[in-house]
């Protein structure tokens, strides 16, 4: 390789760099606010993420992902203006499993994000998860942005402890016909005034005041943990899964404002 070309090569090493380093700066809540984020970029150059530990979380927190399928989860290009990789899911069983920790317990404030590309609605179950925090037992969630296959809708729930008197639960709902073009959703729970929004893209479809919180304890025997683009809970297998295109991924332990959602990010 010549001096020139080395030197080319190098300046473009350089300016990536510096493009990640402007997205993570310009999207990004303090570290401690971001609970995981999934971008998937670990799947450059390959076909699919597959193995133990093989999603990464690109947050301070390590909270890796393993795909729920032994042949593993097919990588797609990217949905987001940024990055080069996203996972695809077909809606049956190659969804990716979180192992439940304190960190996912956001028993306050809390946003879940992701841009996401339905290409149909998996009628098998209840509800297609695009992320989910919950354990196996029926009707004992936490947190869940999801479609329901049912009512062609897009939900945004937060499900509180039995202890504090049943299990209330605060849902959000709006119709979804969308399919085959790529949107950001995201929900968001305030705990200082109670507010709860659901977003398409940056604007606000649906919202409430509610004092639910999320319950933060899952019950340990019953396979509790975080779920992107679907879950085990529930019968045939497969039956919560997302048939489609998910990237970006990321939990926060805050209510982020509109301007703070990787929507809002553009390249330099």
């Amino acid at each position: 390789m010549s001096g020139m070309a080395a030197c080319c090569t190098v300046r473009r090493v350089v300016l990536a760099a510096l493009a990640a380093i402007a997205l993570i700066a310009s999207v990004a809540p303090t570290g401690a606010e971001t609970v995981a984020w999934y971008r998937f970029e670990e799947g450059v150059g390959k076909e699919f993420a597959k193995g133990i530990g093989s999603v990464l979380d690109t947050s301070r927190h390590h909270l890796n992902g393993t795909p729920a399928s032994d042949h593993g989860t097919p990588y797609a290009h990217a949905l987001a203006p940024f990055g080069d990789v996203a996972l695809a899911l077909n809606g049956r069983d190659n969804w990716v499993f979180v192992p439940d920790c304190p960190r996912l317990e956001l028993a306050k404030s809390l946003t879940l994000e992701a841009f996401v590309k339905v290409r149909g609605f998996n009628h098998n179950g209840v509800a297609n998860f695009i992320i989910f925090r919950g354990d196996d037992r029926p009707g004992l969630d936490a947190y869940w942005l999801s479609l329901d296959p049912r009512a062609c809708t897009l939900n945004f729930g937060v499900q509180g402890s039995h202890r504090d008197g049943g299990v209330p639960t605060a849902i959000l709902k709006v119709p979804f016909t969308t399919l085959d073009r790529t949107l950001h959703v995201a929900g968001v729970l305030d705990d200082k005034t109670g507010f709860m929004g659901l977003y398409i893209d940056g604007e606000v479809v649906d919202s409430m005041t509610t004092s639910v919180r999320a319950c933060a304890r899952l019950h340990p025997l019953y396979q509790p943990g975080l779920g992107i683009g679907g879950f085990f809970a529930g019968h045939p297998p497969g039956s919560f899964c997302l048939d489609g295109i998910i990237d970006e991924v990321r939990i926060s332990n805050v209510a982020l404002k509109p301007q703070q959602f990787l929507y809002s990010y553009e390249e330099p």
